[in-house]
């Protein structure tokens, strides 16, 4: 389950288990990276789009190309694109992940 508040409401959504880890992996991140790069997509078709419907659910869209939180970094050409999830210091926003045992 995936939530956002947007406009002093929550809404929910969902997401497919291989959005979720490359939405955290992002999130936990702490710098822009390609979606290449990151390790829950290796080896997957089409990794922006796995990004791409993640920040569709989590994210709210404040113009045409602008994010609140999840920014889009343009290269010199397509594959330079980079993903930096950086909400505004005014955010507050929570990754809740399980917690593994190592016994």
């Amino acid at each position: 389950m995936a939530s956002r508040r947007e406009d002093g409401r929550t809404i929910a959504g969902t997401l497919t288990p291989a959005q979720a880890q490359a939405y955290a992996e992002l999130m936990q991140a702490g710098r822009p990276l390609r979606a290449e790069e990151l390790r829950s997509v290796r080896g997957m078709n089409h990794p922006e789009k796995l990004l791409e419907g993640a920040r569709r659910v989590l994210d709210v869209r404040t113009s045409r190309y602008a994010w609140r939180a999840t920014h889009l970094l343009r290269g010199d050409t397509p594959e330079a694109k980079r993903y930096w999830f950086r909400p505004p210091p005014s955010l507050r926003w929570a990754l809740l992940q399980p917690v593994t045992s190592s016994g």
